[in-house]
């Protein structure tokens, strides 16, 4: 309770922060200037006996000269049940291009994690980049959940790959379980403009998925996903990205097929 007690404390202090660096000015390196706005919908469906799920997204960025803050806040209808997540994303980048992520989480409804920290040190190097990291969250459900994740990403030209590796290790258990492995590939036709596809194999446990409405755990399934994205912008101030993902969890004793549609649309600061 301690713990999540702190967490609360600090991911409501750094919204503050975020909220209040509104109005800093640009010319003092040492605030946050505004830059955009994000608002994002999230629809799941599923062949079997669960109701369909329903997010809504709002995402903020502010900017200074190391640091990047993105406060986020979700609200779900899942297994008939409402539910609000807090989050807060920080970058912080280095002289040498090198930057760290830090992310944090907190909600007091049993259809998200209870609380999320996680840290990763991403380096680019030439036309490479990889990344290592941990993370930690605490579920109603199963309890705490430990995360090592690594990624490695190569740019060719108007194309980039990554594949990532997430290894999941149960405090409840005292076990590495779980285990997740994402390739992804997109190609740009522009800065901002690109198509992507992805496939992921595995079991993510940051996905709380049950077999019926009733909100017990019955186990950990297998899971194979592909996805196609699209992300564009409008008149350079507009921006938006729409996705699609077919999902197959292979349980114990049954099979679930998941379809989840994203739309997210990005506005960003008007410039003087």
């Amino acid at each position: 309770m301690i713990l999540l007690d702190g967490l609360k404390i600090g991911m409501f202090s750094m919204l503050f922060l975020s909220l209040v660096s509104v109005n800093a000015q640009k010319t003092d390196r040492e605030l946050f200037a505004y830059e955009y706005t994000k608002l994002g919908y999230r629809l799941d469906l599923f062949d079997q006996t669960l109701s369909d799920w329903q997010s809504g997204i709002l995402e903020m960025k502010f900017k200074g000269q190391a640091w990047t803050l993105l406060p986020r806040l979700t609200l779900s209808n899942r297994f008939d049940q409402f539910g609000w997540m807090l989050e807060q994303d920080i970058y912080i980048e280095f002289k040498n291009e090198d930057y760290l992520y830090l992310d944090g989480a907190f909600s007091p409804d049993r259809i998200f994690p209870q609380g999320k920290l996680g840290v990763e040190y991403n380096n680019p190097f030439g036309t490479w980049e990889h990344a290592i990291g941990v993370r930690w969250m605490r579920f109603d459900q199963t309890g705490s959940v430990g995360l090592l994740t690594a990624s490695l990403s190569k740019y060719y030209g108007s194309w980039l790959t990554s594949l990532r590796g997430v290894g999941a290790y149960g405090f409840e258990t005292n076990q590495f379980a779980n285990y997740a492995v994402i390739l992804s590939h997109r190609y740009y036709l522009s800065d901002i403009e690109y198509a992507g596809l992805n496939a992921s194999y595995g079991y993510d446990p940051s996905v709380i998925v049950l077999l019926d409405n009733s909100g017990s755990v019955k186990g950990n399934p297998s899971q194979l996903t592909l996805g196609v994205t699209y992300h564009s912008d409008y008149k350079n101030r507009l921006r938006w990205n729409a996705s699609y993902e077919w999902t197959r969890y292979d349980f114990v004793s049954n099979e679930r097929i998941q379809h989840t549609l994203r739309l997210f649309f990005t506005l960003k600061r008007k410039e003087p």
